[in-house]
């Protein structure tokens, strides 16, 4: 349970992610990869609602990254490598700021 003032802005940025990854992935829900990713991307806003440990939220947003990395390797990708490289930009800066979290 974390009570740090960077917990609450870490969150509403999960929040933004999520409604960024949509946008990205359009009306392609039907991709395996777009829903493993889009499941992972809400787990992670849930794991902020449940205050879970930072680390354990550093986990989820490393499996995010990896997903987006394999993804943006397949032939028929559901997003343009622009966008798969700003969303894991973005969740990398998350997860240098989770770490600046004082019960990380």
């Amino acid at each position: 349970m974390s009570d740090d003032p960077l917990y609450d802005p870490l969150h509403k940025q999960a929040i933004q992610l999520d409604h960024k990854v949509r946008d990205f992935i359009g009306g392609d829900h039907s991709h395996p990869s777009a829903s493993m990713l889009q499941r992972e991307v809400r787990q992670l806003q849930e794991d902020f609602e449940m205050r879970k440990h930072p680390r354990t939220i550093e986990g989820r947003i490393k499996t995010i990254q990896n997903q987006l990395r394999q993804s943006q390797n397949l032939s028929n990708s559901y997003m343009n490598y622009n966008e798969f490289d700003y969303l894991h930009d973005t969740f990398e800066d998350m997860r240098m700021n989770l770490r600046k979290l004082r019960n990380y």
